[in-house]
């Protein structure tokens, strides 16, 4: 048994060819949903990429400070080897003479 209607126009439709609407709706709403959620994955995709860049540039900046402060460590000790116990002082001699025609 076939159940038909009216449409605003005056023409019958049956039933199959709205079933048929319906399901043309729903592929089409389901293909869109699968594209949002495929934009979706790519951004967030993106976003984590530019982020393990960020931090790995954070490991190295941290890498290069603790470098530079051993760097440092190593030359104030050669520097304490070399001048002897902190008593002393790291000048010139000049700076001793009281003379008024040295220079």
């Amino acid at each position: 048994m076939k159940i038909t209607y009216r449409c605003n126009r005056g023409k019958r439709t049956s039933i199959y060819f709205l079933k048929n609407q319906l399901q043309g709706f729903a592929l089409i709403a389901t293909i869109t949903l699968m594209v949002l959620l495929a934009l979706l994955s790519v951004g967030l995709l993106t976003m984590s990429a530019s982020q393990t860049r960020i931090s790995q540039k954070g490991l190295y900046a941290a890498e290069a400070r603790a470098q530079a402060r051993l760097a440092l460590e190593v030359a104030i000790g050669k520097l304490q080897c070399e001048l002897g116990p902190d008593q002393r002082v790291s000048a010139n001699s000049g700076i001793l003479d009281t003379s008024v025609n040295s220079e």
